[in-house]
């Protein structure tokens, strides 16, 4: 998980227990939990600006590394931090080794071969992160957020089991089967969460299977660009009284959601 910069020890926190545990869940979920009219309202201008940008088809990427990366798994909150503490540190220590290596070897790079060192370090690092972080922010957004698929607040009171509760959270977006296998099945996302045990290739099945005996529960939709574009337009903001989605203005932009 190096090239990524990912600390393993709060990798293993956020998606392991955290998210795996508490799916949808705002402030215990770190799969970008939209904010409420409320707490939108009360944000800066830049605020404003960068979350409208996160919830953009085109800003998957600077939700991720903003909304995840640094609050959740590089710089959290003592609220959020591993319990390990001695291991994170040794985790982020790592990884700041290895840009500093990074870095130095493209300069190297770039003096022996009479490059420009800035172009160097964009196509070298900067690009290649910024690739990384989109495709990261474009699936963890599409694995739970959907204008059918709701998101709790802990004032919620919990489903009856947790088996309905990963179900309802999780809707599976049909991919071209070319793509399902570079994504080795993982957007056969619903059976993922419903049993993470389960082997990649053994996800599809399971998938099928879950469909045909909870279809009342589980959304299902045929991934395409479009519907990608206009759902990130749906999902804005989340009205957690009235399980809700609504725009900036707060003006509803789907049906209430039943739980």
């Amino acid at each position: 998980m190096a090239p990524a910069l990912k600390p393993v020890t709060s990798w293993i926190h956020v998606h392991n227990y955290l998210h795996h545990s508490f799916t949808n869940i705002k402030e215990k979920d770190a799969s970008f939990a939209p904010l409420s009219p409320t707490e939108y309202n009360i944000l800066s201008s830049i605020g404003k600006f960068s979350y409208r940008i996160c919830r953009s088809w085109y800003g998957c990427g600077w939700m991720y590394l903003k909304e995840m990366w640094f609050k959740w798994e590089f710089f959290p909150s003592p609220q959020r931090t591993p319990k390990n503490s001695k291991a994170f540190l040794i985790d982020r220590i790592q990884l700041a080794l290895i840009v500093l290596f990074w870095f130095s070897l493209l300069a190297w790079f770039s003096v022996a071969r009479g490059e420009n060192i800035l172009i160097m370090l964009f196509t070298g690092f900067v690009l290649p992160q910024f690739i990384s972080c989109y495709f990261i922010g474009f699936v963890t957004f599409l694995q739970h957020t959907h204008p059918k698929v709701a998101w709790y607040s802990e004032l919620d009171s919990q489903m009856s089991t947790f088996h309905e509760s990963q179900m309802r959270s999780t809707p599976h977006l049909l991919f071209p089967r070319v793509l399902r296998i570079l994504m080795r099945n993982i957007m056969e996302h619903t059976a993922h969460h419903v049993d993470t045990a389960l082997p990649f290739p053994n996800l599809s099945g399971a998938q099928n299977s879950l469909e045909v005996s909870f279809y009342n529960y589980i959304v299902r939709e045929c991934w395409s660009f479009f519907h990608f574009v206009q759902n990130t337009r749906i999902c804005r903001l989340y009205d957690y009284t009235k399980h809700q989605w609504v725009g900036y203005n707060s003006e509803p932009l789907a049906e209430p959601i039943s739980l």
